[in-house]
């Protein structure tokens, strides 16, 4: 235990510096062994001052979710007490990311001073909870109400410069190795000039102006009145109550408060978000070092779509060589990049000096031979092409490619198991950016594929700023299957007497999206990708509706065709059904012989949250994904799921699965058995007692 706090006195400083590699954290054992540290300065004549340091990587930052659930002493809130009460003042000399328990930490010394790089802050709101180390009541005395509410509802860390200005730390040191040589010289004039300790709850500069205090918590709990997640509500009660309550009922209060956020539905599925988030990167971390990340990527395929990808790489800072067949093609594709490029100018994501620096690194070609010059190429797959015609387009590009380059292909619907049998068939994948804006992206690997494939590809997802998952090279991947599943079904609801509006009404209350109509407006009706996207559902026995190929005939294309599942006379906002449509509804109804029922709100998202669970686990069985929780992410980075909800499979665990299992065969009991029909998976999780959970792993 003494190893993981190492005390050097200097002068009348004792320096105590965390060393618990490799992050600090602030486990028990540490907490522990901090509290003996602080009683043994305590009772040193000697000591005059102490400087609370961390090695590196710095201050702890982030928190053992493991006890959110299992708490153990101490807690962290007697090392905050231990910190407070000591007789001697102490610095806190900040570096590196002083976050979460990192920050009350900080926040319970008597005095801070911080390297210029130091970011500093509370991201507890993404977990769904309050801090429980004295933070809500600390940060309010030194920064005021609006401060402190900023950084604790907006989760975003703040800098030394910043952190000075609001007066929560005292001075800022330098750059580089003196910075701990300043934190002791801060602590001698304290002790020179007989400085006492001041601790932070004596402090009332930011409680002076109560009338604006109180101003500001009332602001800030009508802007937070409605948020699903219950810790956004408790961190103003807990602010509230530093001006109200006695400091050691503050305390109370906020401790109160963390149990009952850290019990919550929406708190439970945000740890669960962050742990399939770190599963994620552990995964494709470990698949990155089996494959080296080139500076340069060749762009091939046509369409806009190629263009878009080119200036993602662009924007993650490759060099860039479109290839196309022709000289019209080639130039169709440079204008494109260049408008995309202007309507980031004009939305002010980017500027003319960096769009000038993107296109020094972006060249062209039309010799397809060219594509053997780059490490990486990625083909995008027309949806126009047939399978037939997308497998020799791959085999192209594949046998023209450098004989150890990578070759990622981009396509969702196209059937690529004759991948499997190219001869360079360990080399390529599938890499599946989801849209501009969304942080996911899909690596399919073949049978075949080689790891070294799959560690470029996770690379360049991790340089483009996405978040990847692994899963098989199948039509669809795992977003559009699920997304498939779900259309099944609300087709299906469509058809019992649903509408689109009261689907995407149900839904959108639930948490997910924009509601399944809206966006698949949004998006747009291609044709082509309809088709094969129903090609796949087949394929996999889902529900055939006729209503999409209904929506195709008449061109109602979606938004930008002015309707699709709505009709946008008055804009993109319309909210209301079609009443064209709803013809369309009552004769397909007529067609197949079915009368307009009821259809509640429960049952549209019991039987879609339903769906998604048993085609998620349709795929764990078939081991296409690595983990339940991978589904989770797919779907809550494509922008269906919010992350409060945590995903199908955590709702499914949350749900139960014998209940799940019961529901299930409810729905089988009317039409499309075989889809509603529990998997195998769901079953056997029912019969030994487990649930998904138990099958993410570590």
């Amino acid at each position: 235990m003494a190893d993981l706090i190492v005390r050097a006195n200097r002068g009348p400083v004792a320096v105590l510096t965390l060393s618990a590699p490799p992050s600090n954290a602030l486990t028990p054992a540490v907490r522990a062994a901090l509290i003996a540290a602080l009683d043994a300065v305590a009772g040193d004549p000697a000591v005059a001052a102490v400087v609370l340091a961390a090695a590196p990587p710095g201050y702890p930052a982030g928190a053992d979710l493991a006890e959110f659930d299992h708490p153990a002493d101490p807690p962290l809130s007697d090392l905050c007490a231990a910190v407070e009460r000591c007789p001697r003042p102490v610095v806190a000399a900040l570096q590196g990311a002083a976050l979460g328990s990192g920050f009350d930490l900080a926040l319970a010394c008597h005095y801070r001073v911080a390297h210029p790089d130091v970011r500093m802050g509370f991201p507890e709101i993404g977990l769904g909870v309050v801090p429980r180390g004295g933070g809500t009541q600390r940060l309010p005395r030194l920064a005021g109400a609006g401060a402190a509410l900023d950084l604790l509802l907006g989760g975003v860390p703040v800098t030394a410069e910043t952190a000075q200005t609001l007066r929560i730390v005292d001075g800022l040191g330098p750059d580089g190795p003196g910075f701990l040589g300043y934190a002791v010289a801060f602590a001698e004039r304290l002790a020179t000039t007989g400085a006492r300790a001041r601790p932070v709850s004596d402090r009332r500069d930011g409680l002076a102006d109560g009338r604006a205090y109180m101003a500001e918590v009332v602001a800030r709990r009508r802007a937070v009145r409605g948020e699903p997640v219950l810790a956004a509500t408790r961190i103003v009660d807990c602010v509230e109550a530093a001006l109200l309550m006695p400091f050691d009922q503050g305390l109370e209060a906020e401790q109160a408060a963390f149990e009952d956020c850290a019990q919550s539905a929406e708190s439970r599925a945000l740890r669960h978000v962050v742990l399939a988030e770190r599963r994620a990167a552990r995964t494709m971390t470990a698949a990155i070092g089996r494959g080296a990340l080139p500076d340069r990527v060749a762009v091939t395929g046509g369409g806009e779509d190629t263009a878009q990808l080119a200036v993602t790489c662009l924007e993650a800072g490759l060099e860039v060589t479109i290839v196309e067949d022709d000289l019209p093609g080639l130039e169709a594709r440079v204008a494109q990049v260049d408008r995309l490029c202007e309507g980031a100018i004009a939305r002010g994501q980017l500027t003319e000096a960096e769009r000038d620096t993107w296109l020094d690194r972006l060249s062209g070609a039309v010799d397809p031979a060219t594509l053997a010059d780059d490490p990486l190429v990625l083909a995008v797959l027309p949806a126009s092409l047939d399978d037939a015609g997308a497998g020799a387009a791959v085999a192209r590009v594949a046998a023209a490619a450098a004989p150890e380059a990578t070759v990622g292909i981009v396509s969702r619907w196209h059937d690529l198991s004759p991948l499997n049998e190219l001869p360079q068939a360990s080399r390529v994948a599938l890499f599946l950016p989801a849209v501009p804006g969304l942080r996911l992206v899909e690596i399919g690997a073949t049978p075949r594929t080689g790891a070294a494939a799959v560690g470029v590809l996770a690379g360049l997802a991790r340089r483009l700023g996405l978040t990847a998952i692994g899963c098989a090279a199948r039509p669809g991947l795992v977003l559009g299957r699920m997304r498939a599943a779900l259309h099944a079904v609300t087709d299906r609801l469509l058809e019992d007497g649903a509408t689109p509006a009261t689907i995407d009404a149900a839904l959108t209350a639930h948490g997910l999206g924009a509601g399944p109509y809206r966006l698949r407006d949004a998006e747009g009706i291609d044709p082509a990708t309809a088709r094969l996207r129903r090609r796949a559902a087949d394929a996999r026995g889902l529900p055939a509706s006729a209503l999409e190929s209904y929506l195709v005939e008449l061109g109602w294309l979606g938004r930008v065709a002015g309707r699709g599942w709505y009709r946008y006379a008055n804009g993109p906002g319309e909210t209301a059904d079609d009443p064209d449509l709803l013809s369309v509804l009552a004769d397909e109804r007529r067609e197949l012989g079915l009368t307009a029922r009821k259809v509640g709100a429960d049952e549209i998202v019991a039987r879609c949250m339903d769906a998604l669970a048993n085609e998620g686990a349709r795929m764990v069985r078939l081991r296409e994904v690595r983990a339940p929780s991978d589904i989770d992410l797919a779907l809550l980075h494509g922008a269906l799921f919010p992350r409060w909800r945590g995903g199908p499979m955590f709702a499914a665990d949350a749900g139960g699965i014998p209940a799940l299992e019961r529901r299930l065969t409810r729905w089988g009991a009317g039409r499309d058995a075989a889809f509603w029909a529990p998997d195998p998976l769901i079953t056997d999780l029912r019969k030994n007692g487990r649930d998904f959970a138990a099958l993410n792993g570590d």
